[in-house]
């Protein structure tokens, strides 16, 4: 009869677990505040004042996660500021813990991201616009311009979202990932794949 009632639980538990949606996200806090907040200056990230102007093929990228900004800890959000030079190139990369949202608040850029079925998606963004980026999902951004910067907020639904640059991933991962792999997964030969490994690829 005990065992009847163990195996009538464990059944009765599989049945509600069965269908549910999976929500996956920073956790929720039981506080007003994630941190022990004191003043209103913890609430206050004053690390987007006076960037410098990034130059012809830079990008300034300027992230107020939580190990930046403490006072988003447990918020599960955080901003970031980015600049780019005239033709200045976000490399290609994802945020494994997080979407983001991409305001433009000056210049132009060119977007794209990549679903999992390997279409891709582009737009041509201007000031005012808003453009996302999936959780996850790889995506780029470009200005194209040859005399102007672009200037974007963007918006994370993580207070880490972290970010993974697939070029310096790929070629510059500390061990490097063996010769052979990466000749087999991108149709290279050797020659080639040593002289990627050898390229400092920038992160962003």
């Amino acid at each position: 009869m005990e065992k009847v009632r163990h195996t009538l639980f464990f059944l009765l538990m599989v049945t509600m677990m069965v269908g549910r949606p999976v929500a996956a996200a920073d956790p929720d806090i039981t506080t007003d505040f994630g941190i022990n907040v004191t003043s209103g200056a913890q609430l206050q990230f004053t690390g987007f004042r006076n960037l410098p102007e990034s130059g012809v093929k830079q990008i300034v990228i300027n992230f107020a996660f939580d190990t930046q900004f403490p006072g988003v800890i447990g918020l599960g959000i955080a901003p970031a500021l980015l600049k780019f030079g005239p033709l200045a190139l976000n490399s290609v990369h994802h945020h494994p813990r997080a979407s983001e949202v991409f305001y433009i608040i000056d210049g132009e850029l060119d977007a794209g991201v990549v679903d999992t079925k390997n279409n891709l998606f582009t737009a041509t963004l201007k000031k005012g616009d808003v453009f996302v980026f999936p959780k996850g999902l790889m995506h780029f951004q470009i200005n194209r311009s040859k005399t102007k910067t672009a200037t974007v907020i963007a918006v994370f639904n993580s207070e880490n979202a972290g970010r993974v640059s697939w070029p310096p991933t790929l070629f510059n991962s500390n061990p490097r990932i063996p010769t052979d792999i990466l000749m087999e997964a991108f149709n290279l030969d050797k020659m080639t794949v040593d002289r990627l490994k050898l390229i400092n690829f920038p992160s962003a």
